[in-house]
């Protein structure tokens, strides 16, 4: 038996025809592995607005939180600010009030009508609440004044 020994150089193969059915498998084949990759694609999309609209959700709620923290924040000290100003007004009427009783009425600086005398806890309460009126002032005067006939706006 003698065995040849071939050497080549070089191969070059223009056409091989596998078949229609054959070459039909590899296109579908091809076909589905770009779907795959398609719909791995299309996933990590969906992933990715999902955890964005996740974010945007925890977002929004803790700024929703920080607000209506915030607001009853505000309120609570406007309302320690008031019972601070009616304890204030409060404290200044009983004063003045209880005060009229242990001077002299002659070093009194108030009265009631220039008459003298003591003041009831009214008015006393009125001239307190005035001065406060005049405390929180803006200095600005009103631009509208009303009275019984109609409105009156000034220049």
């Amino acid at each position: 038996m003698n065995i040849y020994h071939i050497t080549l150089v070089s191969v070059s193969i223009d056409d091989v025809d596998a078949g229609t059915e054959i070459e039909q498998i590899i296109q579908d084949k091809a076909k589905a592995i770009q779907q795959i990759e398609i719909a791995q694609q299309e996933k990590a999309r969906q992933d990715v607005i999902n955890e964005t609209n996740r974010i945007k959700a925890e977002i929004d709620a803790e700024i929703a939180l920080i607000k209506s923290q915030s607001d009853f924040v505000v309120a609570e000290k406007q309302a320690e600010a008031q019972a601070v100003l009616n304890a204030a007004a409060v404290n200044a009427i009983q004063t003045m009030y209880d005060l009229q009783f242990e001077t002299p009425a002659e070093k009194l600086e108030f009265e009631t009508n220039g008459t003298g005398g003591y003041l009831t806890i009214q008015e006393v309460s009125t001239i307190v609440i005035k001065q406060l009126y005049y405390d929180v002032w803006d200095g600005k005067l009103p631009t509208v004044i009303t009275d019984g006939s109609g409105i009156i706006i000034q220049p």
